[in-house]
């Protein structure tokens, strides 16, 4: 007869083994999955690279200044357009904004923050000053 410890063995040696597929189907599926974003990877790679390529194409300064002349109408600068700070004409200081005054009874002046228009005291008037 089978004795008792031989058929634990048998089962543990089961148990191992169907643990042993389990693991390994796994490992074949993360292998997958591994190649398939190092492809997606090159292709990124590679994407970016062309799109570098593209880039320096369209940022080459004598295409630019053929496509301004073109449909711009842009000329290079001439030494009489520069001038200095010196050249602009003096600027007369601007009057000062109006003073918005706030009571000092409260941050929203006595009033409730859900209340309509109406309840806007007199005292927050536009260029009053606070007494």
């Amino acid at each position: 007869m089978i004795r008792h410890s031989t058929l634990v063995f048998l089962l543990m040696a089961g148990a191992v083994v169907l643990a042993l597929f389990s693991v390994k189907y796994r490992v074949q599926d993360l292998e997958k999955e591994l190649t398939q974003l190092n492809r997606a990877t090159i292709e990124d790679r590679e994407a970016v690279h062309v799109l570098k390529a593209e880039w320096s194409h369209l940022n080459n300064s004598a295409r630019l200044r053929v496509l301004a002349g073109r449909h711009l109408g842009m000329k290079p600068l001439n030494p009489e357009q520069m001038g200095t700070f010196d050249d602009l004409p003096h600027r007369t200081p601007r009057p000062k904004d109006p003073v918005v005054s706030m009571p000092l009874d409260g941050a929203m002046g006595g009033r409730r923050p859900d209340a309509g228009p109406e309840a806007i005291p007199a005292a927050l008037s536009v260029g009053t000053a606070v007494p």
